[in-house]
């Protein structure tokens, strides 16, 4: 399923799966499994992409939280 968050996020700054991804640190394929196969990035690499979106990391990968709260 599509990460449509992430997608609009995206969308909203005007940047690419490789922008993104440089200031991610990741591969331009990470993003675009994120965006278009809804896969959740590692805790950290996904706080770098939020922050650098300007997004909470939560609202683009609510997955993230639910994880966070089974692991306390």
């Amino acid at each position: 399923m599509p990460n449509e968050r992430l997608r609009a996020a995206l969308a909203s700054v005007g940047w690419t799966y490789d922008d993104l991804a440089t200031a991610a640190e990741v591969d331009p394929k990470s993003v675009e499994r994120w965006v278009n196969l809804g896969r959740t990035p590692r805790r950290a690499t996904a706080t770098k992409a939020a922050e650098a979106l300007g997004e909470d990391v939560y609202a683009l990968w609510p997955a993230l939280r639910q994880a966070r709260a089974a692991g306390q």
